[in-house]
């Protein structure tokens, strides 16, 4: 399973910043500060499943 994620961090990465996009357009707020806490969040979740191995 260790493998897999390694293959496929940078996908669940974009994949979480697109869940926090769609949550944060959700409540409605502006996406001036939501955008780059969306690529922080995608990067931080990818660089943590990549060397988590």
């Amino acid at each position: 399973m260790r493998v897999e994620l390694n293959k496929f961090s940078e996908a669940i990465g974009v994949g979480a910043a697109f869940m926090f996009v769609a949550l944060w357009k959700s409540i409605e707020l502006n996406m001036f500060i939501g955008f780059p806490l969306c690529l922080l969040i995608g990067f931080l979740v990818a660089y943590s499943l990549k060397f988590r191995n």
